[in-house]
């Protein structure tokens, strides 16, 4: 690695393989045949995920390429694709090696871990996929035809897959357990929450706490043996209920059963007393492929992945694919598009091949007349599931595909162009108009285009509208706030390292443009949202709208834009190996916010703060006293520090709520100088002692051990722990990263540079004299001077001097340089370790902190590839359901559904059927008296309330009659609400159960 090149950041693709998982991929090195749009799109998916690609394909590179190739341009015309594509790759990822190869001798293939065929004249798949049957390599192909393409898999006869289903494995927490031996010994486990599980599943469980009793005597003895017997084993388990498992004991745990048969058989009780967690154990499964001979004899194909309006073409789409591997170059005499001629031969051929089965003929049709064109999306979609396939065979991560899939959109031809309209030009276009015809190209070509967002789905999305020419006569807007990082290099490929620091919307405008000159992109930073809308017309000039986000506010906004100016909208989403795809089209199908996103689930602050019972928990709480207390408190003391003191303690008084705990950070950060490395040990072992003794101290005083609930039950039972407090050892790793970082973070805040020394430290340590203040503490401070806050202020925090910069910290996930992530890991392992909580280790914490969203490039280029074609079928104007389609994806099942989008809800007012789209339209600026009659002569109601948002502009019961003669502009500048341009507000009629359509007044 150059000295100038940063490491790079694959932490969003380690979170969905895992380490070991990366690192086997990382080793391994990647052969690919054929650099066509396929398999170029092959390895860009592979070489950003930090693994190195060797190619061969000798081809030159000609216009046909352009369309689905984003590292070919017009001056690259002529040379080899091989040479082209393998420079080109160099750029995304300098410190992996791609290569290109001039393969003369396949044995040359044994050097490799996985080969990929997508095209190749030298050799045919056949050849290539015996060899590497003989030989232990595992083998992907993943071909495409314009607008189809197939996948095969061969990963040998005893492949194994560490985990089959991606699903995190995460610890459960034990709330309830049940025994009885009626006939025999059944021990139930039950938890607060849902779980995951399956019958047959194998669970490891530990710290679940017993209770044996004699009456009310505990018999601890018998307890103690029961905990050591019962926990940290693996159990089989039968669910019984979303909440509840049923142990399944075998041979390996009769000295358990024996024990419970001892103590029941002395007449003790046993029940639960408390905690208890629960962790599915993964098992490895062994997956046996066929050879590619037996497969071509008789096809597998994973029950996973349908399109759910195709399932009568599947035959023909096998009897063509057959026919092309028994027939070597046979495609080579088709060369004319939508020749009439060639499509009865190849029907006829197809017929003589396959005498049992029963040819679609318009798909064949489709098939041979466009087979040499070359369709971004569709490239997309195989090159993203070849690649994963690829990236799966090495990993041992995922299942996978079994065996065959084909995949195509012959829905986009639904009326067969001329061969005229799709001759081959020598223009940029040409492998998408021998696809579609002039006449579409032109339409595709004049879409205007929004599209939010350019992170990694934009990137893959800008990639699709630059090669097809769509943003190539009107003008795309691209917004994104976000500036470039690292960790943005491993997923979205317009990046290069010298970027970092760029706005994402230039970037990518400038990208777009060297993909295609033709590219008219207008860069913006625009945060849009209810405060910044944009103007109508900038809405109403746009064709086609497209969400490229992971903010479900700011979708759910384009979402109601979208509906306002009857726009159709574009939605995709990814989470690691899943992804889904949906199209909203106006009064057709139904729209993103009606679909409901799920509670997030947090815990009670109580919970958080007092009864923490898993690791999230202690992260949550790390991350709220890391803000709180060197981000917001050192922002007050940078006002103290600035401000006179009548002004400050104004300030600090006007949210009372909220004035304890502020004094309290105050305190703990300047009740004593931070002027040495000396202070700031003193400061960070004041937290250690503050946040895991002093306070577990007090909350155990507060609720000592043998507490009891009002019912008699023990306080400290189910998901309530008791806490212990820590004594200080700094051969403890959690505590000496917690002293190293808190001493760093302090020290960052006022200036000194602490290069941590343990001896020094212990000498700090050895001192004793730390001033540890707990909540409790400062509020006792604030009521005695609560007649005299100024007072307080002066006695007990010391102002900086105002030479002194005081810097405030803002969390950062994506730097592990600045201890931030190993505060938030030491804190939270500590308070874990306070609690008897299993820990986690740095990446885990780093991920939940930050709130990491898994991702990998397969996924985003390949749900992508499913947008491109729902935008083509936007761009025609399909208009009925039957035509559009929503897609969910799973790489690790492997699952792909295809199937018809929901409709649009109709309701009902009085006779009159409406749905989301309509409006009850007027211009200008109408009284509410006129509101009210339109609402009354379209919809025969009586409009007692309107609404702008959650304000109200009008309501009859409580407003005065002569209000219904105001300007219903004036009402909303008079309550703050937007007034001018296109305004959408909310009718509420008088009679019961009914509804209308929102009113929009426009200019």
């Amino acid at each position: 690695m150059s000295a100038t090149t940063t490491s790079r950041d694959y932490s969003r693709t380690e979170y969905v393989f895992g380490k070991d998982a990366l690192e086997r991929m990382q080793r391994a090195t990647y052969f690919i045949f054929g650099c066509q749009g396929t398999g170029a799109e092959i390895a860009k998916n592979i070489f950003l995920t930090g693994c190195s690609v060797s190619m061969s394909d000798p081809e030159l590179i000609s216009t046909l390429d352009l369309c689905s190739n984003p590292f070919f341009t017009i001056s690259d015309i002529g040379k080899p694709r091989d040479v082209v594509l393998a420079q080109q790759l160099k750029e995304l990822n300098p410190q992996k090696c791609s290569t290109q190869i001039n393969i003369s001798d396949i044995r040359q293939l044994s050097q490799y871990q996985t080969v990929i065929y997508t095209h190749s004249k030298q050799f045919t798949s056949r050849q290539v996929a015996q060899y590497c049957r003989q030989h232990k390599i595992p083998f992907v192909l993943a071909e495409s035809y314009g607008l189809c393409g197939r996948v095969f898999c061969d990963f040998g006869e005893d492949f194994v897959s560490y985990d089959t289903d991606g699903e995190r494995v995460e610890d459960f927490t034990v709330s309830e357990m049940m025994l009885d031996r009626t006939t025999e010994i059944e021990l139930f486990i039950g938890f607060k929450e849902n779980i995951p599980y399956e019958d047959g599943n194998l669970l490891k469980i530990t710290d679940l706490k017993f209770s044996v009793k004699n009456g009310d005597n505990v018999e601890s003895n018998a307890q103690q043996q029961l905990n050591n017997l019962f926990n940290d084993k693996h159990y089989r388990v039968t669910v019984t209920n979303k909440k509840m498992v049923k142990i399944v004991f075998d041979e390996s745990h009769s000295e358990l059963l024996n024990e419970i048969n001892n103590i029941l058989n002395q007449k003790l009780n046993i029940a639960y007393l408390r905690g208890g967690y629960s962790k599915l154990i993964k098992e490895p499964k062994t997956f046996s492929f066929k050879s590619f001979e037996e497969e071509y004899l008789n096809p597998t194909f994973c029950e996973n992945i349908q399109d759910f309006s195709k399932f009568e073409q599947q035959e023909t789409m096998q009897v063509i694919y057959k026919m092309l591997d028994s027939k070597q170059n046979y495609l080579e005499q088709f060369k004319t598009p939508y020749n009439s001629k060639f499509q009865q031969q190849f029907i006829a051929d197809l017929k003589e091949f396959g005498k049992t089965v029963q040819i679609n003929e318009k798909a064949a049709q489709i098939f041979v007349s466009q087979h040499m064109g070359q369709f971004a999306p569709v490239t997309s979609v195989i090159g993203g599931w070849g690649a994963q396939e690829a990236l799966i065979a090495v990993s041992g991560k995922f299942s996978p595909l079994m065996q065959n899939m084909y995949f195509d959109a012959f829905e986009l031809i639904k009326e067969m162009p001329t061969e005229n309209e799709t001759r081959i030009l020598n223009n940029r276009y040409d492998g998408q108009t021998c696809i579609f015809g002039s006449k579409i190209q032109q339409k595709i070509q004049s879409q205007s285009i929004f599209l939010v967002g350019a992170g990694a789905l934009g990137c893959e999305l800008i990639k699709f509208l630059s090669l097809s020419g769509a943003c190539s006569i009107n003008e795309m807007h691209v917004t994104d706030l976000d500036s470039i990082e690292n960790s943005n290099l491993s997923r979205q490929f317009l990046f290069r390292e010298r970027d970092a620091g760029k706005m994402k919307s230039a970037v990518v405008a400038e990208r777009a443009k060297g993909m295609n000159m033709d590219c008219k992109i207008v860069p913006m930073t625009a945060r849009i949202g209810d405060a910044n809308p944009l103007a109508a017309d900038f809405w109403m000039q746009k064709s086609i709208i497209i969400n490229a986000l992971d903010n479900v506010e700011t979708r759910k906004f384009v979402d109601r834009q979208c509906v306002q100016y009857c726009k159709p909208l574009l939605e995709s989403g990814t989470l690691g190996q899943k992804a889904n795809a949906q199209v909203i089209v106006p009064r057709v199908t139904q729209i993103y916010s009606a679909t409901n996103d799920p509670e997030s689930g947090e815990a009670a602050a109580c919970t958080i703060h007092n009864f923490p019972n898993n690791i999230v928990h202690c992260i949550v709480y790390a991350k709220s006293e890391f803000k709180g207390m060197y981000e917001v408190g050192v922002e007050d003391l940078q006002k103290y520090q600035a401000t006179d003191i009548e002004s400050f303690c104004k300030e600090l008084q006007s949210d009372l709520s909220a004035t304890k705990g502020r004094f309290c950070r105050l305190f703990q950060l300047a009740q004593h100088p931070i002027a040495t490395e000396e202070d700031c040990y003193r400061f960070a072992i004041t937290q250690f002692k503050r946040f895991f003794q002093k306070m577990v101290e007090k909350l155990l005083e507060l609720s000592p051990l043998d507490s009891k609930n009002s019912d008699g039950s023990p306080f400290w039972s189910a998901e309530k722990r008791p806490p212990q407090a820590l004594q200080i050892d700094i051969n403890n790793v959690d505590q000496l990263n917690f002293f190293i970082s808190t001493s760093r973070l302090i020290g960052d805040i006022f200036g000194i540079k602490v290069n941590f020394n343990k001896a020094n430290f212990e000498k700090v340590l050895a001192s004793g004299k730390f001033d540890v203040v707990t909540a409790d503490d400062a509020n006792c401070m604030c009521d005695q001077f609560q007649n005299n806050f100024k007072g307080l202020i002066q006695q007990k925090i010391q102002k900086p001097n105002s030479s002194m910069q005081v810097k405030p910290i803002v969390f950062e996930k994506d730097d592990l340089t600045n201890g931030h992530i190993q505060f938030l890991t030491a804190f939270s392992n500590l308070r874990a370790q306070n609690y008897g909580i299993p820990t986690a280790g740095e990446d885990e914490i780093r991920r939940i902190a930050g709130n990491i969203i898994p991702a990998m490039i397969t996924t985003t280029a390949s749900i992508v590839g499913h947008v491109g074609i729902e935008f083509v079928k936007l761009a025609l104007g399909y208009n009925t359901m039957e035509d559009y389609r929503q897609v969910f994806m799973n790489f690790a099942l492997p699952l792909l559904q295809i199937s018809e989008n929901e409709s649009c809800s109709k309701y009902k007012c009085l006779d009159k059927e409406f749905t989301v789209w309509d409006y009850i339209d007027i211009k200008g600026n109408p009284t509410i008296n006129e509101v009210i009659a339109k609402v009354n002569a379209d919809y025969g109601v009586t409009v007692d309330g309107i609404m702008s948002g959650p304000k109200s502009v009008y309501m009859g019961f409580m407003d005065d009659e002569s209000k219904k003669e105001r300007k219903v502009r004036d009402i909303l500048k008079e309550i703050g609400e937007k007034h001018e341009g296109e305004v959408v507000l909310v009718m509420m009629p008088e009679e019961e159960n009914a509804e209308v359509p929102s009113l929009r007044l426009r200019d």
